[in-house]
């Protein structure tokens, strides 16, 4: 069987098993970015299951989905407000457990701060914080993959002591295509300043404090 969902000015088709299995939990996903609703469609897809969605207001990309159901939150900076909200999800499915996820590095860190407030209905299916903190370093996840055997793309750390004249030398054996990107994403998402990118150029300015080119 086949269901179709809207989304965006068009249209996309997501194939269901003919018979969607009996699924023992009901995802919870904090965050309303792009990937957010890849993953709701993951779920839909996979297993048949809505995705409910916690977001201060229902921006863009998962707005209108026919496979999310929207929980709007608008204190969702407040921790308690989360973990009331989340307890409120569980309410509402009785007879399934909360599979509790997050989509940006900044909202897993603190889903896993909160996991001993969350009641037994709640799973929150990550490692401890420490662990996740390292890999989450870029800097630290190249060093943990050279450790450890695992393929993984090139990766120069360009530290704020290299005066700008030492960039290109650290650079000049990379080929295209680079990606310039904070090494610690949370980090970097409570920083503001005028032009701030996720994602640069290696032509762009340097403007955070460490940066990991891959």
């Amino acid at each position: 069987m086949t269901t179709s969902g809207r989304h965006g000015p068009g249209w996309y088709f997501s194939r269901m098993p003919p018979h969607p299995p009996i699924v023992p939990f009901v995802p919870v996903v904090i965050g309303g970015e792009l990937a957010t609703y890849t993953l709701a469609r993951a779920f839909h897809g996979e297993l048949g299951v809505r995705t409910t969605v916690m977001t201060r207001g229902v921006p863009a990309p998962v707005r209108g989905s026919a496979i999310i159901d929207d929980e709007v939150v608008p204190g969702l900076d407040d921790l308690d407000e989360v973990v009331a909200a989340v307890h409120r999800v569980a309410d509402a499915h009785p007879d399934r457990r909360v599979m509790l996820m997050g989509t940006m590095d900044w909202w897993v860190e603190r889903i896993v701060s909160l996991r001993d407030r969350f009641d037994e209905r709640v799973v929150v299916p990550y490692p401890e914080l420490p662990l996740i903190e390292a890999l989450s370093d870029k800097e630290r996840f190249a060093q943990v993959c050279a450790e450890v055997g695992v393929a993984h793309p090139r990766t120069v750390v360009l530290d704020p002591d290299v005066p700008e004249s030492g960039v290109p030398a650290l650079l000049a054996d990379l080929r295209a295509p680079l990606v310039v990107k904070p090494a610690d994403s949370p980090a970097f998402h409570g920083l503001l300043y005028a032009g701030k990118q996720k994602v640069a150029t290696p032509t762009g300015s340097r403007s955070c404090s460490r940066c990991g080119a891959s």
